[in-house]
């Protein structure tokens, strides 16, 4: 069995690229957000129907599959630091 070596050093500048994407992926998705939350507060108004409810959720939807997918790259930034501990497990 061939053994597999990784230098962990190297995946540092790739950790510190992944950060600025959360960073700017979780600001695009507040934004986004808020934008939403703007237009709830214009359709609510004239009164806040069902219809408008459902507007709403699924223009909510994005911005949480933003902020899902932040959650994950998060888990992927930790992954150097997943593998210098791997030899003491």
């Amino acid at each position: 069995m061939t053994r597999l070596t990784v230098d962990v050093g190297e995946l540092q500048g790739l950790t510190r690229l992944l950060g600025a994407v959360v960073r700017f992926v979780q600001r695009l998705a507040f934004v986004a957000l808020l934008g939403v939350a703007a237009l709830a507060s214009l359709l609510a108004r004239g009164g806040f129907t069902a219809v408008d409810a459902v507007i709403t959720v699924l223009l909510a939807a994005p911005p949480a599959v933003l902020l899902l997918f932040a959650t994950g790259l998060r888990g992927v930034m930790r992954l150097p630091e997943r593998l210098r501990r791997m030899p003491q497990q």
